[in-house]
């Protein structure tokens, strides 16, 4: 109608009036829905906006998940290695005093067998089917016996290969530790134990059978590396000993520079990732939703969503300093609150404004009673 009148030259001051009013009406039942928005263009910007949030939501995610998995895989080795060298300084001292004491028990079984066979020939001989002789040894298996059944030497034993294995699972660990915090090396001290494998190896078992002479376990006529006396046991399990405060030098040295190092970064990088990160949620949350009602605005929506951007870098990054502030009946982990206060900037600045409301309000107060006295 417009139009024609407009076109015939009819156009009028009241067909103006009414044309203005129908469009004011018909704003008004669509809103806040505008002609801006229903353009073609604008909506097919807001689905570009809203796979690009997608993708850097996508990457913020990849870098988040990795870092998480590694601090919970850190936390759970420091706490076990704590526990481990708590474990093995309750055992070292009876495990020492246990090692010395059958080390006396020893020499005095020695003594012992000495004076029976003193009165006897050192060694006796025999022939074999070759017709050669073959030195027989004189010790008496009883005896022998006697030195790895008795009670104490069996506390000993399970020590000594309880010991072991917390050493073992500590060192494991220890290497990983270090590893996970990107310093250090597998051998700091620079100890001839850690040289190489089969050295690790044969300090971080248990040599078998415990406390035993080599004619207990041996075949006969092979030549064994492994200690013919059981003096030489006893000084196998005081290298344990040794060993153990290598292993847990190591072990406090990278728990220490692990806790630092990754509490660092639990403390200031990753609550600005997770409050961007929830940012990145309430952005991709409301283009679609305005995608959906087409309300999208792109002349006032990519500074809006850049400067959320910004604020929720800022929240994640002084939010620790108000986690004895808030108050709630819900415990949450400061990085869950850095996610929830990067979604909800506002309910976060408002309470920023309530506390710096709070006081002003107290300053007054404490003002005018100084004013009234």
């Amino acid at each position: 109608m417009a139009r024609d009148a407009q076109a015939r030259g009819e156009w009028t001051a009241s067909l103006q009036a009414r044309l203005y009013c129908a469009q004011s009406g018909l704003a008004s039942s669509i809103k806040p829905v505008t002609a801006e928005a229903l353009d073609p263009e604008v909506l097919e910007a807001a689905r570009k906006a809203a796979r690009r949030y997608f993708c850097a939501a996508l990457l913020l995610t990849a870098v988040i998940v990795p870092a998480s998995m590694i601090m919970f895989v850190e936390s759970k080795l420091s706490e076990g290695g704590k526990a481990l060298i708590d474990r093995n300084d309750k055992i070292a001292i009876p495990l020492h005093e246990a090692l010395e004491r059958q080390r006396i028990s020893i020499s005095s079984i020695k003594n012992r067998r000495d004076s029976c066979e003193s009165g006897q020939t050192s060694a006796l001989t025999r022939v074999s089917a070759s017709g050669t002789l073959t030195r027989v040894s004189a010790e008496d298996p009883e005896i022998d016996a006697e030195l790895v059944l008795t009670p104490s030497a069996l506390v000993i034993k399970e020590q000594l290969q309880e010991f072991a294995r917390n050493n073992r699972q500590l060192y494991a660990e220890t290497i990983w530790l270090e590893r996970l915090s990107l310093h250090g090396s597998e051998n700091p001290y620079g100890s001839p134990w850690m040289a190489n494998a089969s050295t690790r190896r044969e300090n971080l078992e248990v040599t078998l059978p415990m406390l035993l002479p080599k004619n207990w376990w041996s075949d006969a006529g092979k030549e064994n590396p492994k200690p013919k006396e059981p003096e030489h046991a006893i000084d196998d399990g005081m290298k344990k000993l040794a060993v153990y405060q290598d292993i847990r030098a190591m072990a406090q040295n990278a728990e220490h520079t692990s806790d630092f190092f990754w509490s660092a970064i639990l403390t200031y990088l990753l609550p600005v990732l997770y409050a961007v990160l929830g940012t990145f949620a309430f952005i991709l949350r409301d283009l679609c939703a305005r995608i959906k009602n087409c309300t999208y605005h792109a002349s006032s929506a990519r500074s809006t969503n850049h400067s959320r951007v910004i604020v929720a870098a800022i929240v994640g990054t002084v939010i620790g300093l108000f986690d004895k502030l808030m108050d709630s009946p819900v415990s949450a982990s400061p990085l869950a609150i850095a996610f929830i206060a990067g979604y909800a900037v506002e309910p976060f600045f408002g309470l920023i404004d309530h506390l710096a409301n709070a006081g002003k309000t107290s300053s007054r107060f404490h003002g005018a009673v100084a004013k009234s006295e």
